[in-house]
């Protein structure tokens, strides 16, 4: 019996340890990104998205464009204020909940708005 004991402390700390260790190696990035582009938002009612379009230099074609799913506190405001204007935000990388769109941006700040469509 107290072989058993110690086996299963034995194992409940190799396991805990082992998950922690997988923990700390998904760590999300909390580095802050800054996109530039136009406000949209795309879909059909009820399933809509804000969207910032931005240039897509990766592609390799001129005009091509890449939409970022727009996420966070600024969502709202963006949706609401900013359609079709062209705009600079600030935030941090997120996993899209839609995969339909390939970036995805916690949006936290508005740095500058322009007027122009």
């Amino acid at each position: 019996m107290k072989y058993i004991n110690l086996g299963l402390c034995c194992l409940v700390l190799l396991v805990g340890s082992a998950t922690q260790g997988c923990a700390m190696n998904q760590k999300q990035s909390e580095d802050v990104l800054t996109v530039q582009g136009t406000i949209r938002v795309v879909g059909n009612e009820p399933f809509t998205h804000v969207v910032i379009s931005a240039p897509d230099d990766a592609a390799g074609k001129s005009g091509a464009v890449l939409n970022w799913l727009i996420t966070g506190p600024l969502a709202g405001e963006l949706r609401t204020n900013y359609q079709f204007k062209s705009i600079i935000l600030e935030g941090t990388a997120c996993t899209s909940s839609s995969p339909e769109f390939k970036k995805c941006l916690n949006a936290l700040k508005i740095i500058r708005a322009d007027d122009k469509k």
